[in-house]
């Protein structure tokens, strides 16, 4: 039987996390593999089952320790290793696979300073190098990998998607978490994401008289002790911004499904999700026009703003239209492109037809 080790280890954060989340979800029910799950046993005691055994590990991904420490002995009776990250263990000496989602701090120099972008750069190289196949998200992340890194045959794309338990959220059943008409910011305070351009807009906005408020999934204090430039704006705050704390999954689609609109002012991402999950509750995303908006909301009813002008995103704001596409519609093209499943099953037959033609040959 085929045996993959997954590295789990990042299960608990976001992003990555959702991301490995939704793989597991899907690759579980999968018997004809047999699945070897390292990380933290307390988080992923829910995917115990027939095919799938646990091996604790808590050990720092990105650290020293991992070289050295990593449970190497049961991974390398495995098949193959995966890991949703850039992140490859020492010692490792069966086929590595892994998902590089985007190479941000190479292009977007704010993000980090010299000494971080290069250890970074290292362990990125490092990974392309032992990995079989790297999967990245988009076409864009694809080329700007190529672009630092060269090795244009190591690239494969699996474009994210949309969070397996979407479906579970049932409007009617949930309770409405604001009684205000509100834009909405899902993201967080790194520079790149464009918090500082939403919160400008914004009070362009209220100048002109819109009584809009601004939701901020996140908490306040998180936000304004990050960035500068963010301080700056919040400690203007009133009223008009309200910040939610932490939220649940479904609580966060409620707020996701009752907002007016949806801003994603990126400045760079490697794919974008939170306009998709809007797309799918039937509402506006209004974002920059950024090359990898440009390719994954090509065919879908989005509202594009001039990148890094907050005048003309004001405007998009104020003149905001509701999308007049019935929603199952806009759902069957989502889920022909952005489906769980999909996306799972590209990275699994990939790793699975590595393993059957090494013992073929």
């Amino acid at each position: 039987m085929v045996k993959i080790a997954v590295d789990c280890r990042m299960l608990n954060l976001s992003g990555i996390g959702v991301y490995l989340e939704n793989r597991l979800s899907d690759w579980i029910q999968n018997s004809d593999i047999e699945w070897i799950l390292i990380g933290d046993k307390e988080l992923l005691c829910k995917y115990e089952a027939e095919n799938c055994t646990i091996s604790h590990c808590v050990i720092p991904t990105f650290s020293y320790t991992e070289l050295f420490r990593f449970p190497v002995d049961v991974l390398n009776q495995c098949s193959a290793f995966y890991t949703p990250t850039f992140s490859v263990p020492g010692r490792i000496k069966i086929p590595v696979f892994c998902t590089i989602h985007d190479v941000v701090f190479l292009d977007f120099k704010d993000v980090t300073n010299y000494f971080g972008r290069m250890i970074r750069k290292l362990l990125i190289y490092r990974a392309i190098l032992k990995s079989q196949t790297v999967f990245t998200i988009s076409q864009f992340s694809k080329e700007r990998l190529i672009k630092h890194f060269k090795h244009p045959c190591k690239y494969k794309i699996a474009y994210s998607s949309l969070s397996a338990n979407i479906d579970q959220y049932k409007d009617s059943e949930q309770k409405k978490v604001f009684d205000f008409v509100y834009i909405l910011y899902v993201g967080n305070i790194k520079v790149h994401k464009g918090l500082d351009l939403l919160l400008e807009a914004h009070n362009k906005c209220r100048l002109k008289g819109s009584e809009l408020k601004l939701v901020i999934v996140g908490s306040a204090d998180n936000f304004k002790s990050h960035d500068s430039s963010i301080k700056k704006h919040l400690s203007k705050r009133n009223e008009s911004i309200v910040f939610t704390g932490y939220v649940d999954t479904l609580t966060l689609y409620s707020i996701i499904a009752n907002a007016k609109a949806l801003i994603q002012p990126s400045r760079y991402e490697g794919f974008g999700l939170p306009p998709l999950e809007a797309l799918y509750f039937g509402k506006t995303p209004i974002i920059s026009d950024i090359p990898v908006f440009k390719e994954i909301y090509s065919d879908l009813p989005v509202t594009y703003f001039k990148d890094n002008d907050s005048t003309d995103l004001a405007d998009k704001i104020l003149n905001l239209n509701n999308i007049n596409i019935p929603i199952e519609s806009i759902r069957q093209k989502i889920n022909e492109k952005y489906n769980h499943i999909t996306t799972s099953n590209i990275l699994l037959e990939e790793m699975k037809n590595y393993i059957f033609n090494i013992r073929k040959s």
